[in-house]
């Protein structure tokens, strides 16, 4: 989940920051590096959870990814009466704008977490409201394209050469063992019956057997 298109759906469905939104990193670099004038909000990328592999011989885990949108509320007054009211009604309008959006690339829609209070002096108040989205890493399928590999397992895997074909003996055990070979009569015999071939072109995906003598 990328922080920039966060930025630009808060940017277009979130009227109440007026367009202030950027992405950040955390907080303290955040506050040394903005002059406030106004209201701001950041985009800010937390904490991922990965869950166990769902699959016993294909590596797919869902991760939970968090982000932080940091409202930064310009103060008129010390004790913070007007910023006080105006914290419940910022999280209506981000979650109006973000819960249950699906930002591209992720497995699905955000969910609020909750708000917490970062910083206040005489000048600004700084509250952080939590979200979280899933993403799936791998695949159940193998992408066609290399380009598009999650893990190293995916990675190796379509870096292999085609299989092109196969070549199959057939040894016989019952009824057809050469007791000349195996005196018992069970096989097998270590006597070669039958050979099949088998073609993979890459423009047949139904390729039949050739028998051969």
């Amino acid at each position: 989940m990328k922080p920039s298109d966060i930025v630009a759906h808060l940017r277009s469905h979130c009227p109440a920051l007026g367009g202030s939104v950027q992405a950040g990193i955390n907080w303290e670099a955040i506050e040394k590096a903005t002059q406030w004038q106004g209201l701001y909000a950041f985009v800010v990328p937390t904490d991922d959870k990965a869950g166990d592999p769902l699959y016993d011989n294909t590596l797919v885990q869902e991760i939970t990814e968090g982000l932080d949108v940091v409202v930064v509320f310009p103060q008129s007054d010390e004790p913070g009466r007007q910023v006080a009211d105006e914290v419940p009604a910022m999280r209506k309008a981000l979650c109006l704008a973000l819960a249950g959006f699906t930002p591209p690339g992720s497995a699905g829609w955000l969910i609020y977490e909750g708000r917490s209070f970062l910083h206040t002096d005489r000048a600004k108040v700084a509250y952080a409201f939590s979200f979280s989205g899933l993403e799936v890493m791998g695949s159940a399928e193998l992408p066609s394209d290399p380009a598009q590999a999650e893990t190293w397992q995916e990675a190796e895997l379509l870096g292999l050469q085609q299989l092109e074909g196969l070549d199959i003996d057939v040894d016989v055990i019952d009824p057809m063992v050469d007791k000349n070979l195996k005196p018992d009569g069970v096989g097998p015999d270590g006597r070669i019956e039958h050979h099949l071939k088998v073609n993979l072109p890459h423009d047949n995906p139904n390729p039949t057997p050739n028998p051969e003598p």
